[in-house]
C-alpha cells in the first residue's frame, strides 16, 4: 500500500504478487483475494485499468463478503472506476445502481462523495456536460471540506475536462 500511495507500481505489484502466493499456500483464500483486489487497485491506478478489471474480478470471486463487506465495496468502486477509465461508461452506469446498498450500508461519508464523483465520471462520459458539472463542483467542495487537497484537484481536473469540451477556457 505504501508503494502504491507512493506510485512505485512495479514495487507494489511485486510485493502484493508475494502476499498472494503466501496466502494462497497458507490456504487463506481471503486473504489472497485481498491481495488480488490490492493490486487491481494499483494497477488501475496506474492507468493499466484492463488488468485491473480482471484482478478485481478474480478477486471479488474469491473474497469472503461476509467476513470483510467493506473490502467488496472497495473492490467493486475500483472496479466501476476501471470501467469508466475504459470506456465502458454504460455497463458502469448499469452497476452503480447495484451497488448502492453496499455504499449506503458499509461505506462513509468519503465513500460517498467518492460514489458521487464516479457519477460524474459517468455523466461525463454519457456527454451530460450539465449534470457533469454540477455533480464535480460538489466533489471537489466536499474534498475540500474534508482538508483533501489532492482528491479535490483531482475532482477538478474532471471539471476543467468537462469545461474545455464546452469550450469555457
Amino acid at each position: 500500500s505504501l508503494f502504491t500511495e507512493q506510485r512505485r507500481f512495479e514495487m507494489a505489484h511485486q510485493l502484493l504478487d508475494c502476499v498472494y502466493l503466501i496466502y494462497r499456500r497458507a490456504g487463506d483464500e481471503h486473504m489472497a483475494a485481498r491481495a488480488l483486489i490490492s493490486k487491481g487497485l494499483s494497477l488501475g491506478l496506474a492507468f493499466d485499468s484492463e488488468q485491473a478489471l480482471d484482478l478485481l474480478e478474480k478477486g471479488m470471486r474469491l473474497a469472503d463478503a461476509a467476513r470483510d463487506p467493506k473490502l467488496i465495496l472497495t473492490a467493486i468502486h475500483g472496479l466501476l472506476c476501471c470501467l469508466v477509465d475504459c470506456g465502458r461508461i454504460e455497463e458502469a452506469r448499469d452497476l452503480l445502481p447495484v451497488s448502492r446498498k453496499l455504499y449506503t450500508t458499509y461505506g462513509e461519508s468519503l465513500d460517498a462523495l467518492r460514489a458521487r464523483w464516479l457519477e460524474g465520471r459517468i455523466a461525463a462520459g454519457l456527454g451530460e456536460d450539465g449534470a457533469a458539472e454540477q455533480i464535480f463542483l460538489q466533489v471537489r467542495d466536499g474534498f475540500w471540506e474534508a482538508e483533501l487537497p489532492y482528491t479535490a484537484a483531482n475532482a477538478s481536473l474532471d471539471l476543467t475536462a468537462v469545461w474545455l469540451r464546452q469550450g469555457r477556457t
